[in-house]
């Protein structure tokens, strides 16, 4: 990463997972092939640490796993253009401590090259949830390498597209359906809506009152 000077050096860890391939082959000499979960490497190098420590301690083998996604972590400055990927983690099931620890290490390497983190962001999953908590209990909302407040935040983009998917999973004759302030909010009506404005500016081009397009209101597992 770039030297940066005051007030670019001020911005956010933004953390995301990616799906993996979980394909594996065998290798020529009988060996399996795949990409090893990074949880399970910790907890080997913990058990591998009390067996030196023990000698008589029984160093357990656990089964190895296979990582599900690879987890994504970027600097993002807040007062200017710069942003940065530097680091990415192989992962399986996620646990919000070993997010934590994941970002509170790359928290303190950034701040080591005068970096300011002064948040964490990511989407509002469970395991961000449950990171955010252990922030705000230990951390006290403090960035300990530089002493600068240290919020956790949903950002915006994977809010507004979890907001989105809640809406499309709510429907006129569901079981599950959204309500604000006594009234049912449904994916129903935009698709009507976008329905009556295709209809309306076929017959009159220039009519459009919204920017809704077919890819808004199909959505693709892609999209999702």
């Amino acid at each position: 990463m770039k030297q940066l000077q005051p007030p670019e050096c001020y911005g956010a860890i933004v953390c995301d997972e990616m799906d993996l391939d979980q394909g594996i082959y065998w290798r020529p000499d009988g060996t399996i092939a795949g990409i090893e979960d990074f949880e399970s490497i910790e907890a080997e190098i913990a058990a591998l640490d009390v067996s030196l420590k023990d000698e008589q301690a029984d160093l357990p083998f656990k089964k190895q796993g296979l990582a599900k996604k690879v987890l994504q972590l970027a600097f993002v400055s807040f007062f200017g253009d710069y942003q940065s990927f530097f680091a990415y983690f192989t992962v399986g099931d996620l646990q919000g401590s070993t997010l934590y620890k994941i970002l509170h290490e790359a928290t303190g390497r950034l701040a080591q090259v005068g970096i300011h983190v002064i948040s964490w962001c990511g989407d509002n999953c469970s395991v961000n949830q449950s990171c955010w908590q252990i922030i705000l209990q230990n951390l006290q909302s403090i960035n300990p390498f530089t002493g600068d407040p240290l919020w956790p935040l949903a950002d915006l983009p994977h809010t507004l597209k979890t907001t989105r998917n809640a809406v499309e999973s709510s429907h006129e004759n569901s079981s599950k359906r959204l309500l604000r302030r006594g009234r049912f909010i449904v994916w129903d009506h935009l698709e009507k809506l976008y329905n009556q404005e295709w209809q309306r500016t076929n017959r009159k081009p220039g009519l459009r009152v919204t920017k809704l397009t077919d890819a808004h209101i199909n959505l693709t597992p892609y999209s999702r």
